[in-house]
């Protein structure tokens, strides 16, 4: 499978905002549905990938932002077609940290579904670079930095079979 994982070491000191797919979810996804343009890249993910200036960092690549804050990897499942419909050729994916911070999965329950949200990505043809999730500051963040470290190995060994460490 040709999927780059990249490894993000930035400890996020945001604060991140639980995802219920309410009305903030579905005006996002609404804007997606309405966006008729094509571009060159996609960025996928929750709030860090929201708040990217992507035009600004990229002015001569067209860029199709993604991101919905507090997102959670069955979100992205659910809007895979916002995705596809951007027609780009590849696709960056960072999510994960709100389905163990608000989502209350562990690494256990997450790895199934972010192999599911690869194969559909990588199923629409794009080159696809699955990023690390970012650690958390958050109280308890030892045991939810572990869950991730975990999160983050196997995403790495199922993006590139010859990986191994994270």
């Amino acid at each position: 499978m040709k999927i780059k994982f990249l490894l993000i070491a930035l400890l996020f000191a945001g604060r991140v905002v639980a995802a219920d797919q309410t009305a903030y979810y579905n005006a996002r996804v609404d804007t997606f549905r309405k966006d008729k343009n094509v571009y060159d890249v996609v960025m996928v993910g929750d709030s860090l990938t929201e708040r990217g200036n992507w035009s600004t960092f990229f002015p001569r690549i067209k860029v199709a932002n993604r991101g919905v804050s507090g997102d959670s990897i069955q979100g992205v499942l659910g809007r895979i077609e916002t995705i596809r419909g951007t027609g780009a050729k590849r696709a960056f994916v960072m999510i994960g940290v709100n389905d163990l911070l608000s989502g209350g999965m562990t690494a256990a329950e997450i790895i199934p579904l972010y192999e599911s949200l690869v194969d559909r990505l990588h199923g629409l043809g794009m080159q696809l670079f699955v990023e690390s999730t970012l650690y958390t500051d958050f109280p308890g963040r030892d045991k939810t930095n572990e869950e991730i470290k975990e999160v983050n190995r196997a995403i790495a060994d199922f993006c590139n079979p010859r990986s191994t460490s994270v």
